[in-house]
């Protein structure tokens, strides 16, 4: 996951593509820990994370007026 900071360098189309792949990841790891469960308070941890980064790349993302890509429903 990138910093805060590498975030707000990040030119529009990365940011996007930042976007994507951590939406992906969210829904790798939600579909893991369905099946498997938390192992850990650890995995918790960084799933609560990558959810965190998640929104701040949104909230980046909208301040600079990008619509993300409809992930949700691709992931689907």
């Amino acid at each position: 996951m990138l910093t805060a900071e590498e975030i707000l360098a990040l030119q529009d189309l990365q940011l996007m593509d930042a976007y994507r792949e951590a939406k992906i990841e969210e829904k790798a790891s939600s579909e893991f820990h369905v099946s498997a469960g938390f192992s850990s308070a650890k995995e918790y941890n960084q799933r609560k994370e990558l959810l965190r980064y998640i929104i701040f790349l949104r909230k980046e993302m909208k301040k600079r007026d990008l619509e993300p890509e409809p992930l949700e429903d691709w992931l689907k």
